[in-house]
């Protein structure tokens, strides 16, 4: 006779089995792929190289030192959509943090 949860734990544990195993194999998988796609461009290397040094493209410095530097470029600057939490959108009244505040007359009734 076989106890009602003995299903369930026969899946469980398969499951667990299969997720275990799969974990420990995707990733070895580019690694397999990897060799055997550098086996397969060794045995197919073709070209006609060319004995002696390579030659290198360099620039002509007489040509380079001759050519006058353009004006920099400045970008416009890029708006902010994003308000600062430090400083509020009102306009500069002309005074600093830590600047003394204007003394304001009062206006006496008489």
């Amino acid at each position: 006779m076989t106890r009602p949860g003995s299903k369930f734990a026969l899946l469980r544990a398969s499951f667990t089995l299969l997720v275990v195993s799969s974990l420990l194999l995707i990733p070895n998988l580019p690694f397999m792929s990897w060799r055997v796609a550098a086996t397969d461009v060794l045995q197919k290397r073709t070209g006609n190289p060319e004995p002696g040094k390579p030659q290198a493209t360099i620039a002509n410095l007489d040509k380079v030192r001759a050519e006058k530097p353009g004006v920099p470029e400045v970008p416009m600057p890029v708006r902010s959509t994003i308000p600062s939490r430090k400083n509020p959108p009102v306009p500069w009244d002309g005074h600093r943090p830590g600047d003394p505040l204007p003394v304001i007359a009062r206006a006496t009734n008489r």
